[in-house]
């Protein structure tokens, strides 16, 4: 029964290792996937620098490229406040 136990304690301490590992991976992916989110909105902004606008509204369009970047459908134009008309029934 001892050994039972040891082999046991073994088992879950390797399943421990890998379950932290691949959290820690994950966490990294999605700082990662953010920080990119960010650089591509900043990108998207400074296109919008020859409209003459405001700063503020650059980056507002420029999020909101960014938010459609990733193929959002549902929720495009959140970031500006848009929201998608409803059909009346009729």
């Amino acid at each position: 029964m001892g050994i039972l136990t040891i082999e046991l304690k073994e088992e879950l301490a390797g399943y421990t290792k890998t379950l932290v590992r691949r959290g820690m991976a994950v966490g990294a992916v999605l700082v990662g996937l953010a920080l990119l989110n960010v650089a591509l909105a900043f990108l998207a902004s400074d296109f919008f620098r020859a409209l003459n606008v405001n700063r503020t509204v650059q980056y507002a369009f420029g999020f909101a490229f960014g938010e459609t970047a990733y193929g959002a459908p549902e929720d495009c134009g959140t970031t500006l406040g848009i929201r998608p008309a409803v059909a009346s029934k009729q």
